[in-house]
Order: structure tokens, then sequence, then C-alpha cells
């Protein structure tokens, strides 16, 4: 079958220890638009599609990931309706209600 790259990469299989079918860790010639969404920033591995990328992340790299899910949220103080930029900045906040 053949796997979405980027033109002039093949894909080729790379043996993992957990068995994820993804491409060689090297660095691809891909511009960063389309590697973006299939490469792990930490272990420089190429996935064939995003959503390998995406469980990869979460199980090899949960505090990186749950960090990217949430980036640009903002957490609102429910008493005050005060915005901040991180969870436990919030919750050191709330505690100053009590």
């Amino acid at each position: 079958t053949s796997v979405p790259t980027c033109p002039g990469v093949p894909w080729v299989p790379w043996p993992c220890p957990r068995g994820y079918p993804h491409v060689s860790p090297r660095v691809s010639p891909c511009p960063a638009d389309r590697v973006g969404s299939r490469r792990c920033g930490r272990c420089l591995i190429t996935f064939p599609d995003a959503s390998w990328a995406a469980r990869h992340a979460k199980r090899e790299h949960p505090g990186d990931f749950a960090r990217a899910a949430l980036r640009g949220a903002l957490f609102v103080c429910f008493v005050c309706s005060r915005p901040f930029g991180s969870s436990p900045a919030l919750l050191r906040h709330q505690r100053g209600h009590a």
C-alpha cells in the first residue's frame, strides 16, 4: 500500500519496540508545516499520519501532549472571572478566595 509522504522521501519501515509503523528517525527535507503534524518533536520520529503521531505523543510524552493540547487555553476563576494561562496558576489564585 502507498503511505502518503513528502515528495522525494520514500516511506521506509523502521523496527519499533512497540510496533508503530513509522519511518526511520531522520530529519526529513520536508517543509516544517507538512512535517509538524506527523513528527514527534522530542524523538524526531516521523509517522505515516497525524493519528499515529498523536497516539505516540500521548503514550510516550504525556506531559508534552497535555501542554500542547492546552496551549492558548484560558483558565477562568469562577468567583471573580479573572483569566489565567495555566491550571496551577488558577488553583493558587482560587486558594485566596477560600
